[in-house]
């Protein structure tokens, strides 16, 4: 996206007419540098880069949400029923304890083939 600070430029690199002050161009002094028709074609172009900017960071975000599954929309849906989810849960206190059962068998297991040592 173009910054909104920076002044655009003609094809000479020199800012265009869109945004010099008018007594620059020679307004009221009958000079036929400074056009209406130019200034809008010129804010004309410009608009159509930002456009197309959008369009294409429109596109690279469509195609992000493809490929992480799901919409940002679907995704913030779910992260509401989070509260629901974990609710719904169901915790098998039995598997929790066999499991640290089996942790703490390795680890002590570890220390008796280290020697004793950590």
């Amino acid at each position: 996206m173009t910054d909104p600070t920076s002044r655009p430029t003609d094809h000479t690199g020199s800012a265009t007419a869109a945004t010099e002050p008018a007594s620059r161009h020679g307004a009221g002094e009958g000079s036929s540098r400074f056009s209406p028709d130019r200034e809008l074609e010129e804010m004309l172009r410009d608009a159509e880069e930002t456009v197309a900017q959008l369009k294409a960071e429109l596109a690279a975000r469509k195609a992000c949400a493809r490929d992480h599954g799901g919409t940002w929309e679907e995704q913030h849906e779910e992260i509401a029923k989070l509260s629901e989810h974990l609710a719904n849960a169901k915790v098998h206190w039995g598997e929790v304890r066999a499991f640290f059962q089996e942790a703490l068998r390795e680890l002590a297991d570890s220390r008796q083939r280290r020697g004793g040592l950590g």
